[in-house]
């Protein structure tokens, strides 16, 4: 097996911002960078379920993409199917060891954020269930680093928020073979821009700011992250204008592929507003990988 289908296959730059997510929690949560081995554990934990799910989703609409998209890897042969379900094990046993390394609790958030992927690709995905569903694998993802110490209340809405976001962009790539159709391009933004106002509302519950409470001078950080997020909303709402006047498979992943590839800015955003400019690092620099992968592999 080559090495480039297979990473088309498990979409290695969506991989990578899974990453982002575990550790964005972590970062949160108040877990130092000298503590490197437990959120490099976290990521790799977070990536492999992913990677895992990934696998999943295609080995379930292997007779689909057989109709749709026989370029992909596993319906033109590139990659085998019997090596793809093995790896996929691999990659399941692998998650729930990384995660419980770091703790107990952890490990039991990584099992449980197994069943919701595998629920996603077995049962819900082509159902009304699907978006949401698909939502609370990210929205655990998150949690699976927020978990390593108690919950904040901001926390919890932190998680509903990215829950929401990745339920409008599920929303949006269901039309990606659609063309012409403006429903769940309609649904899904709103969506987006309801899940992005609730993590804005979790860095300002979490700063103990109200909208017209800033201090300049100790908010800085804060401020940075509210920025960054608004930035994005405007991408977003650039690219979705443009899929929304002309409906068709390219403007469409378009979009789905700007939501999710950005999704480590919502990281970015939220731990330089909660910890600080240090701890963004890893995120940066994943991020970074991610965007550098995307130009290579698609994403959708």
């Amino acid at each position: 097996m080559k090495l480039k289908p297979f990473l088309k296959l498990i979409r290695l730059p969506n991989v990578i911002t899974a990453a982002c997510n575990s550790l964005a929690g972590a970062l949160c949560a108040g877990v130092g960078l000298n503590r490197w081995p437990d959120l490099l554990m976290l990521a790799l934990s977070s990536m492999s379920i992913y990677a895992a799910g990934i696998l999943w989703n295609d080995l379930f609409d292997l007779e689909e993409d057989r109709r749709e998209r026989p370029s992909r890897p596993l319906p033109s042969g590139e990659v085998s199917v019997r090596l793809a379900w093995l790896i996929s094990i691999l990659l399941t046993v692998i998650g729930v060891i990384l995660a419980a390394l770091v703790s107990l609790k952890v490990g039991v958030l990584a099992i449980i954020l197994l069943s919701v992927v595998f629920s996603y690709d077995r049962w819900t995905k082509k159902n009304a269930l699907g978006p949401w569903n698909m939502g609370l694998c990210r929205g655990l993802n998150l949690a699976l680093g927020l978990v390593v110490k108690p919950v904040a209340r901001w926390g919890v809405l932190a998680v509903l928020g990215y829950s929401i976001y990745i339920a409008g962009v599920t929303y949006i790539s269901r039309q990606e073979t659609k063309t012409g159709e403006t429903k769940g391009l309609r649904q899904g933004f709103i969506l987006l821009i309801a899940g992005m106002a609730m993590v804005i509302a979790a860095m300002l519950l979490n700063s103990n700011r109200t909208i017209y409470g800033f201090d300049i001078q100790n908010d800085v950080p804060l401020l940075g992250g509210l920025f960054i997020l608004i930035v994005l909303m405007k991408r977003l709402t650039t690219v979705w204008k443009t899929a929304f006047a002309e409906p068709r498979p390219e403007t469409i992943q378009n979009v789905v592929k700007t939501g999710i590839i950005n999704l480590p800015l919502f990281d970015f955003a939220i731990v330089l507003a909660v910890t600080g400019p240090l701890a963004t690092i890893p995120i940066a620099i994943l991020f970074g990988l991610a965007r550098l992968t995307a130009r290579k592999l698609y994403t959708t």
